[in-house]
């Protein structure tokens, strides 16, 4: 979707080629009708209008064959190659995975349930209490870079009740056990079965 945050780009300005195409064609015509009696300048202006539109056809391929040879987003070698996803796939250990990057290690391992890590927005955190206090530990993969949730909160503003230990440290951020160690709030729900 568009918003207003996004930058311009060719999706963005493409209504606008057609019309900028048509006037530049009606510029080079009546160019080329006043110069029709210098032939040697309408050589050069036909010489150096395909220069630009060979350029504007070229240029693209490079990005595109730079951009499939190096891979974007999850596909980028640096992911690819993770330490953290590593030493999450390698784990032995049991419980619901949460991460700030759960897209970045579902997209690599092709691994279901993980889920991002509470955030501060009201009610997520008590939720996110209840499942530690409710099915016992849960493991927190937390990346130091890279595709990150901004707002998924890190193993040490879990704040009091939840005790944070380090499974597994990596290159590129940490393995986490988060256990539950009380006391109950009154705003913690009751566990269901």
């Amino acid at each position: 979707s568009i918003t207003r945050l996004d930058p311009p780009n060719d999706r963005l300005l493409s209504p606008a080629y057609v019309p900028l195409l048509v006037m530049v064609l009606f510029v080079v015509e009546r160019s080329l009708d006043w110069l029709a009696d210098r032939q040697r300048a309408v050589g050069w202006v036909l010489v150096a209008a395909f220069i630009v539109v060979a350029l504007n056809v070229v240029a693209p391929w490079g990005a595109a064959i730079r951009l499939g040879a190096d891979g974007i987003g999850f596909a980028d070698p640096a992911w690819q190659q993770s330490d953290l996803i590593r030493v999450v796939a390698e784990s032995s250990e049991q419980g619901p995975l949460y991460s700030n990057s759960a897209d970045g290690i579902y997209y690599v391992l092709r691994s279901q349930p993980i889920r991002f890590g509470p955030t501060d927005i009201e009610g997520d955190f008590v939720e996110f209490r209840a499942v530690v206090r409710c099915t016992g530990p849960v493991l927190m993969a937390h990346f130091e870079a890279g595709h990150l949730r901004p707002f998924v909160l890190g193993p040490d503003q879990l704040g009091e009740g939840l005790s944070v230990e380090l499974v597994e440290p990596a290159a590129d951020g940490a393995l986490y056990r988060i256990t539950y160690t009380g006391p109950t709030m009154e705003q913690d729900a009751p566990c269901v079965p």
